[in-house]
């Protein structure tokens, strides 16, 4: 019967997406369930075992299901270290955060005008925070003794002096304000007690990797980041309670009753906080993700060397990368000066040391002549001709001649198999990756885009010839399009009958997608048909007006050149902002 059990679900990875916060909150409500504190100990070992016999792929018991292999893992996670797999100290676990917290909450809130009950409870508060900073720590955490000691002791003081100092300070103000003051003692704490845990992270960085999970090194920056959006989650998890129940008990103290009732004042204040802590701690857990991202263009210089110098994620990041690539000045960098670049740029990224006079200037510049001149996938110098930097005046040169000679049959022939044998050139020159086209799709892919082009272009002329002059004017696009809706998924005509491969956020690969190929294709030629609509829609309009005012009759040899000029202007300057409308 165990066999009946599906292999396909990860219970090594949270059921709900973690990339929403329904989907964390959910986790995080199951993970935080006080329930899950008062399981026993056989039941904790027998989720124990479950679990490990899954993971070993070992026969489950019979009538084992999918939802008792989920409920034996929220029960693991609950009492199980992450890393060392031993079992936690029962008061220092996530299940035990709400009826910890809520005795130690209610007590600070039910005392709070006692200097002696100020000074205890917050005492016990933050050991309370100390047994679960140590029962929770990372299984490679390196804190010394005297760290944690350090950390406890100005924590308990700082929450202290903040709570006895405010009770001072507000001592004539309204009873409310005066209740909400263990609130802002615990939010002082958790400034000191937090960024003082960490501060070997603070210090030395914290591990940051790349889309591919490739580990580019440490960064104090993004360790700054993510002990932030702790403090704030660790702040608003007792707001609710520690905000909602001060109004509660001021009208009960208005009303009489605590001075009718005063044995009530502790457990009202630790039941209502105990309700709002409830749904509060998976909410305030899943503020943030679990694995945090940052924006490339935030970390420090030495990081960002395998990246660009641009945020990609934002539409003038990529337009600036495209400007930096496409750049024709590249195209005149000498063979000695472009291998010393190469070889600044590879030696930094084998982590080799550099000359002492490298700046990062120097070094943006080593990786925007490597990503311009070298093949991406192979690491090969890419000819002349088909480098990023050449294809602007190249393209400038084709574009112009399918505008100029768009009415000659033979001027359409030539050009459209001038630019198709272009692109065909740049995309075996350029070629690589898992699934890299081969010759013979190359050459039909060559083919029938240029027949198409050709054959696009003709046929719009003839239906079009009694048309206004500038609506010929755009047929080479038309045609340009049609060729590249043909010879782009002809060159991935591979990846289309597979799929191409998926990966989660840990790079582990899932499979093969069609859906994701399919979408990824689409992207391929929305980008092509980008790249081409600036020059050859606005070269038209301009060479369109100057016909109109005999400009072209007066000077006909202006026809070429002017083309030619237009075109090239709009690829430098408009064809990087079409092009950065389209993620890679």
């Amino acid at each position: 019967m165990g066999k009946d059990v599906p292999i396909t679900i990860d219970i090594d990875k949270p059921r709900y997406d973690q990339d929403t916060f329904v989907g964390r909150a959910k986790h995080f409500y199951k993970t935080a369930n006080p329930l899950n504190a008062f399981v026993s100990s056989k039941r904790l070992e027998d989720a124990h075992c479950l679990v490990t016999r899954y993971r070993l792929k070992l026969p489950l018991p019979p009538g084992t299901t999918e939802e008792d292999l989920w409920r034996a893992k929220v029960l693991y996670d609950s009492a199980y270290h992450p890393d060392t797999g031993e079992k936690m100290f029962v008061l220092g676990r996530m299940s035990f955060q709400v009826p910890g917290n809520m005795i130690v909450t209610g007590g600070m809130m039910a005392f709070y005008k006692s200097p002696a009950g100020v000074v205890f409870w917050q005492w016990l508060n933050q050991s309370f925070n100390a047994v679960v900073n140590h029962t929770n720590r990372s299984g490679d955490a390196t804190f010394t003794n005297k760290e944690l000691v350090t950390s406890y002791v100005m924590a308990t003081t700082g929450a202290v002096v903040t709570a006895l100092g405010l009770n001072h300070a507000l001592r004539n103000a309204p009873p409310l304000i005066g209740r909400w003051v263990p609130l802002m003692a615990i939010a002082v704490s958790n400034f000191i007690n937090i960024p003082m845990m960490r501060l070997q992270e603070l210090q030395n960085g914290t591990p940051v990797f790349d889309d591919k999970n490739n580990r580019l090194g440490n960064s104090t920056v993004a360790a700054r980041s993510g002990i932030l959006q702790v403090i704030v989650s660790r702040i608003f998890m007792p707001v609710p309670s520690m905000g909602l129940t001060p109004i509660l008990m001021d009208q009960l103290d208005k009303r009489g009753i605590l001075r009718k009732y005063p044995w009530i004042n502790l457990p009202v204040n630790v039941i209502t906080v105990g309700i709002c802590l409830t749904f509060a701690t998976p909410l305030a857990c899943a503020f943030f993700k679990q694995k945090a991202q940052i924006a490339v263009s935030k970390l420090e210089p030495e990081l960002r060397a395998n990246e660009s110098p641009y945020d990609q994620d934002t539409y003038w990041g990529r337009a600036r990368r495209y400007f930096q690539l496409a750049n024709p000045c590249n195209l005149f960098v000498g063979g000695d000066e472009l291998e010393e670049n190469r070889c600044l740029y590879i030696k930094y990224k084998c982590g080799e040391p550099l000359p002492k006079d490298v700046t990062e200037e120097d070094l943006w510049r080593a990786k925007a002549l490597y990503d311009s001149s070298y093949n991406a996938e192979t690491g090969e110098p890419i000819p002349v001709l088909a480098r990023p930097a050449a294809q602007l005046p190249v393209n400038a040169v084709l574009a112009g001649g399918m505008m100029a000679y768009y009415k000659s049959t033979p001027g359409v022939v030539l050009w459209q198999w001038l630019n198709q044998t272009y692109n065909a050139f740049v995309g075996y020159a350029n070629r690589g990756g898992e699934v890299a086209p081969t010759d013979q799709q190359l050459m039909t892919s060559y083919a029938l885009a240029t027949g198409t082009a050709i054959g696009t272009a003709l046929a719009l002329n003839r239906l079009l010839r009694n048309s206004p002059p500038l609506v010929g004017r755009f047929v080479p696009l038309a045609a340009v399009a049609a060729a590249h809706c043909v010879s782009v998924p002809l060159l991935k005509a591979q990846v289309l009958k597979n799929g191409t491969p998926i990966y989660d956020d840990c790079n582990a690969k899932l499979g093969y997608s069609k859906k994701a190929a399919q979408a990824g294709i689409s992207d391929a030629v929305l980008y092509n048909i980008l790249y081409a609509v600036p020059p050859m829609v606005v070269t038209p309009l301009v060479m369109n007006y100057l016909e109109g005012r005999g400009t072209l009759c007066r000077y006909p040899w202006l026809n070429f050149p002017a083309h030619v000029g237009i075109a090239g202007l709009c690829l430098l300057l408009l064809s990087p902002l079409a092009c950065a409308f389209n993620r890679n």
